[in-house]
């Protein structure tokens, strides 16, 4: 991880980071790595080295909320072949992560305020 923020790190102050601290962006480009990589622990991983790097910590807490999402992608492919009542886990999966992305994205500035002030 050393390694990895630390070639990370000479973006920080560029258009890049600016670029990619965009939430939608990052919400986007973060569920879609999920979706397509199939691992929610690898966008974490990413996102934890780019804060570390000079990504503000909203942001990373918007694209780890974008991979909550996409890993549902991994349910729902996985439900094409477990019949009805796998479909609807899946279903289910996707439905509940959606509404906690609803409930938390208003309060992420408060969220790492608090988390700011505590670690």
């Amino acid at each position: 991880m050393k390694l990895f923020v630390s070639g990370v790190k000479p973006l920080a102050n560029t258009s890049f980071m600016e670029t990619i601290s965009n939430p939608y962006l990052i919400f986007a480009i973060a569920g879609g790595g999920t979706l397509l990589w199939q691992s929610s622990s690898i966008t974490t991983a990413v996102l934890v080295g780019m804060v570390g790097g000079g990504l503000p910590l909203e942001a990373g807490m918007i694209g780890i909320i974008g991979a909550n999402i996409g890993t549902t992608g991994t349910a729902l492919l996985a439900s094409i072949t477990a019949g009805k009542a796998g479909l609807q886990l899946a279903v289910f999966h996707a439905t509940f992560n959606v509404i906690g992305a609803l409930v938390v994205l208003p309060f992420v500035g408060i969220i790492a305020r608090y988390i700011k002030m505590v670690v």
